[in-house]
């Protein structure tokens, strides 16, 4: 039931999922974002982002599409749907998650996954980076209870 989207252009990515029906997200951590960065430079065709940033390339199983050895937690997504967006010329790709990676150090007893543990990096825009740190969780919302802290 999970699903992700992403905006369209036209980079090679995107030629790619289609041929594939495949691709993955590699979240960041500050040891690869610049590299990760990087990967967004407009290179040709025929040059992988892999050897031209340095990063290295993980296969897993026969999941088709490559991803991030360095990234500490890795989604492999399978294409679900495809929503033409009239308003701004735009196509959605919703995919659905096939395959998660995570080191089991940074799963909880309760399932969650410790995103601070694992350094994420968050980003705004096209070029800014921020470390993450947490607000508080809060207990499951209802709508005749005030919301309180679990931790």
């Amino acid at each position: 039931r999970s699903v992700t989207g992403v905006q369209t252009c036209a980079l090679p990515i995107f030629s790619n999922l289609e041929a594939t029906g495949v691709w993955t997200i590699n979240h960041l951590h500050p040891g690869i974002f610049e590299a990760a960065h990087h990967c967004s430079a407009r290179f040709p065709r025929e040059t992988s982002e892999f050897a031209a940033t340095g990063l290295t390339e993980h296969y897993e199983g026969t999941f088709h599409a490559p991803f991030v050895a360095e990234s500490r937690f890795r989604l492999g997504l399978e294409f679900a749907e495809r929503i033409d967006i009239s308003i701004n010329g735009t196509t959605l790709i919703l995919g659905k998650v096939a395959v998660v990676q995570v080191d089991a150090a940074a799963l909880a007893a309760d399932g969650s996954i410790d995103l601070v543990g694992l350094e994420m990096v968050a980003s705004t825009a096209l070029d800014t980076y921020f470390g993450i740190s947490p607000l508080g969780r809060l207990c499951y919302a209802k709508p005749d209870r005030p919301v309180r802290r679990v931790s």
